[in-house]
């Protein structure tokens, strides 16, 4: 049975606060990269948290309302062994991840929350929840729903 669970914003920017500390533990970062669109909004509170100027991003779609299937690239980045930092705000199965690992070798991966079944695929996240958890964020919840 899936169970729902509603962020609001301050959860958030707890969240996201809780995982500038653990960056800045981890190293310096030059290159931010949001997956769009859930990882934007974590991605901007991040660049001011860690002073990261600039922000990319990589267009990925792999759910179609609440179902998952193939990840397709919308629209990406240059590809560039460099190092960089990506963030998504969940992982889930890791299918995201793992296909942009395959894109960008040298990637750190970052999100606020992990799944298990994602969490092999996530370098640093915040808050591990159930696999049968489905999570709503702030920015998905129309006025109508709210």
């Amino acid at each position: 049975m899936t169970s729902i669970r509603t962020l609001d914003w301050k959860d958030i920017c707890i969240v996201t606060e809780k995982l500038s500390i653990i960056l800045k533990q981890a190293g310096q970062w030059h290159r931010l990269i949001a997956v769009t669109r859930g990882g934007l909004i974590p991605a901007g509170l991040l660049a001011h948290h860690l002073n990261i100027k600039r922000i990319e991003t990589i267009n990925v779609e792999s759910y179609a309302d609440t179902t998952q299937g193939t990840v397709n690239f919308l629209l990406t980045l240059e590809h560039t062994d460099a190092p960089c930092l990506v963030i998504d705000e969940l992982v889930d199965t890791g299918k995201t991840l793992s296909s942009i690992r395959k894109f960008l070798p040298n990637a750190v991966m970052a999100t606020l929350y992990a799944k298990p079944l994602g969490k092999p695929f996530v370098d640093f996240f915040v808050e591990e929840v159930p696999q049968e958890t489905w999570l709503c964020f702030p920015w998905e919840i129309s006025s109508d729903n709210a």
